[in-house]
């Protein structure tokens, strides 16, 4: 059975039936890290949340303590500054955002993998009307796949020479 994400995401058309088998797996153990990455990222936010109103607390009860002269007004404003400023609040607010990329990350896995259960469909269907069944087939899916995202670059690389030839007649004008 596959492990790394990306080799989880190519599909063998020849072996559709051990796709089949593999996905619920493979959807099941992806939409658990989705799960377990959520509560990590709702464990970090609510650290933070505490933390921000832990600091506002000592900003208060101590202004001098996070640079703030005694003759400054303590406004909403300055004990906010100080608050965002601390290095607490600032490690804090990276572990819940480097969850909220893992959670990002996990979604996109399991999204990927509902685009993997559709592909498989749609191969099973062409399998059912005999698409693979062919006699002379001239070229794989693999090979066909190759071909055309070689004409997407050349494609993509003669539409950014002719900007380029089009930018260069503009300097010169």
């Amino acid at each position: 059975m596959k492990n790394d994400l990306s080799d989880i995401l190519n599909i063998d058309p020849d072996n559709l039936d051990v796709e089949l088998l593999n996905q619920p797996t493979y959807f099941y153990r992806y939409s658990k890290e989705l799960e377990e990455a959520k509560e990590e990222y709702e464990i970090e936010k609510d650290a933070l949340e505490l933390k921000d109103v832990e600091i506002d607390s000592e900003v208060r009860k101590s202004p001098i303590n996070f640079g703030i002269s005694t003759d400054t007004k303590i406004t909403e404003k300055v004990v906010r500054g100080a608050v965002v400023a601390s290095r607490e609040y600032d490690v804090a607010r990276r572990k819940m955002l480097e969850a909220k990329k893992s959670l990002g990350l996990a979604q996109a896995a399991v999204n990927a993998l509902h685009q993997r259960n559709d592909a498989l469909s749609y191969l099973v269907r062409l399998h059912g009307q005999n698409y693979f069944a062919t006699p002379h087939v001239d070229e794989t899916l693999a090979e066909k796949k190759n071909r055309m995202q070689k004409q997407k670059q050349i494609t993509e690389s003669e539409a950014s020479d002719r900007v380029k030839k089009i930018n260069r007649r503009r300097k010169e004008s």
